[in-house]
């Protein structure tokens, strides 16, 4: 945390923002929550702070007042099935079951279909039906490191 708001610190390179992105805020321990505040009470100049996480009940009072939140709405089934087919999901039954199981979230259907990452809604049975197995979540979920 403190190597990332050091830079976030710096002067941009390109451009007149900079963009800081937590990957899960959930993981904040205390150390890394202070020094965060730290920088939401007093942010460098042309910064936009973003923090990605599971529900702001998790964070800090203190962080939570200092954000605001953005939710974002499960896709359409259909925008789910467009992103399989963009990672080479092609079989129609596969890619049925795959977007009833991630529950609107293409993420989610990524994870299930590379078994990484946390784990997706629906019954063990279902899961085993389409050949998922359980895997350990990675410390920042990121479908570009599933591989």
């Amino acid at each position: 945390m403190h190597a990332f708001l050091n830079r976030l610190g710096m002067r941009a390179t390109r451009g007149r923002w900079k963009v800081g992105l937590v990957e899960d805020a959930d993981d904040f321990n205390d150390s890394s929550a202070n020094a965060f505040l730290k920088t939401l009470e007093e942010p460098p100049p042309n910064s936009v702070l973003i923090l990605r996480g599971t529900s702001a009940e998790q964070q800090l009072p203190t962080i939570r007042s200092r954000c605001q939140v953005v939710r974002f709405r499960p896709l359409s089934p259909a925008d789910v099935a467009a992103v399989l087919a963009d990672h080479g999901v092609a079989d129609p039954g596969r890619v049925d079951r795959l977007v009833r199981l991630a529950g609107g979230s293409p993420g989610q259907a990524r994870v299930t279909t590379t078994g990484c990452g946390r784990s997706p809604t629906g019954s063990a049975r279902t899961r085993s039906r389409i050949g998922w197995k359980r895997a350990p979540r990675p410390k920042f979920a990121s479908t570009a490191r599933c591989r």
